[in-house]
């Protein structure tokens, strides 16, 4: 997020919004093609292909995303005893929490629904094939890649964050 906004400012709501679509792919990554893999090679070997992939994207963030060119780095290496009192004015400050409850409170029913009731309920209760209901599960995340940058990027335009902030919270209560 802090790249987002030092690289774009003003859009960095659409870009936030476009970054959040991109770890929502994981959602649909998660689901039908997790599944195909698991039925034909198992799930223990799935999982490792899954880290490797991991670990291949996390040395790929490493090696080619930096901070903004044109503004000071941040800090330079330091001390893990430095960084962990660096972190008390953030537990501090109440606006921290506020932010961190609003988006866990907005996620956690589209995480509880696509990753973890979903499949259980379709296959277990409506007697979906597990394939199916991976599909159906998927949905939800791509209906969320479809909408976040929608949304970010209207936030933008409008140049009225909070009202949007609310209206989604409103929405989603509402939804789920």
């Amino acid at each position: 997020m802090m790249l987002a906004n030092s690289w774009f400012g003003k859009q960095s709501a659409f870009v936030m919004s476009v970054m959040i679509t991109i770890g929502l792919l994981g959602g649909v990554f998660a689901q039908v093609p997790f599944t195909l893999l698991a039925q034909q090679f198992g799930w223990q070997k799935t999982l490792l292909f899954d880290g490797i992939l991991g670990c291949l994207i996390l040395f790929l963030n490493y090696a080619f995303i930096e901070e903004n060119p044109q503004e000071k780095p941040l800090t330079e290496k330091q001390p893990i005893k430095t960084f962990l009192l660096s972190l008390k004015p953030a537990f501090a400050s109440l606006q921290v929490w506020k932010c961190g409850f609003y988006t866990g409170l907005l996620n956690l029913p589209l995480m509880i629904i696509s990753a973890m009731i979903g499949n259980l309920y379709l296959t277990q209760v409506l007697h979906f094939d597990l394939l199916s209901a991976s599909m159906i599960t998927s949905m939800i995340s791509i209906g969320t890649i479809v909408g976040s940058p929608l949304y970010g990027f209207c936030s933008d335009f409008f140049q009225r964050k909070k009202i949007w902030m609310v209206a989604g919270a409103i929405c989603t209560l509402l939804s789920f």
